[in-house]
Formats: C-alpha cells, structure tokens, sequence
C-alpha cells in the first residue's frame, strides 16, 4: 500500500504510468483517498462506506471551507444506504440548504419524487463563470451548481414556489 507522502508524489504523475509504475484508476483512488478527512478515511477503511460514498459525505457538509466532522459522518452512513440516485439528492439536498440536518437531507433523498434529466450545453466561456459560481456556493460540483442557478430563476420568475 501507498503511503501518504508516495500519494503526494504519485499524484504529480497521475496518469503517467510508465513513471509510476502504477494504472492510472490506482493512483486516483489513492489520490481520491488522500482526500479524505480522516474521520471519513476510517470509515472507508473500516468498510464502513465507500470511497466515493465518503467523498460524496464529505463535499456535500463542506461550505465555504467550513467542514463539519460529525455531520459528515452521519451522512455517509446514511448514505451507504442508499441508491445512487438518492445519493446525488442527499447531497444536491445539504448543498442547497446547508443548515438542513442530515435527517432532512435523508428525507429528500428518500421522496418518491421523480427527476427528469435535462441536458444543458453551454458555451465554453460560461464554464469557468459556473466553477467559481459553483465554488463560491462551496461545491465543485457543477450540476448541483447549476440547478441551484434555474432553481433561483424560476423563484425570482415567479415560476416556481417554495413549497414546490
């Protein structure tokens, strides 16, 4: 196994195999792993919950640089529960509304409201604008970004409600 400071310097080579001596989908879920705040790190390692069930956690109690430990843990058991679908819901849930509890984001996640998918294209020159706008709401998630972006439209619109 890897030890950190190997991750660090894997990393700077990710996808370079020939320099690693490692497959590129090795080093990333080292390097994904690194990520991990190590309350988070124990339950992966534990077999608690899965790498991507931990970050998943993690980003979505993360705003703004505030992290909060316990929340995150919580959530990602809850979330090793779930399908992926709920999954994406939990998470979209607790980065709209950062004081919702992780009760609450379970909750919402586990409605049986159905999404429809919508593709969105957008010009080149809109995507580092919706990064920053994405990073300044504290998500790297674009999509979730995105949605929060229509959802304020339609409110302010007057197409859609609260309650809605």
């Amino acid at each position: 196994m890897l030890s950190s400071s190997s991750v660090m310097i894997v990393s700077h080579h990710l996808g370079r195999e020939g320099e690693t001596g490692l497959p590129y989908a090795k080093v990333s879920l080292y390097v994904k792993f690194d990520r991990l705040r190590p309350e988070m790190k124990q339950l992966v390692t534990d077999g608690e919950v899965e790498l991507r069930t931990a970050l998943k956690a993690q980003d979505a109690v993360t705003y703004a640089g505030d992290y909060d430990a316990e929340k995150a843990v919580d959530l990602a058991r809850n979330m090793s529960k779930m399908t992926n679908p709920q999954r994406e819901k939990a998470q979209r849930a607790l980065e709209e509304n950062p004081s919702a509890t992780v009760a609450k984001a379970v909750e919402v996640a586990k409605t049986a409201e159905t999404e429809t998918e919508v593709r969105l294209r957008i010009l080149p020159r809109m995507l580092e604008p919706l990064r920053t706008y994405a990073k300044d709401e504290g998500t790297t998630d674009t999509g979730a970004a995105a949605v929060k972006l229509v959802t304020e439209g339609l409110l302010d619109k007057g197409y859609l409600t609260e309650d809605e």
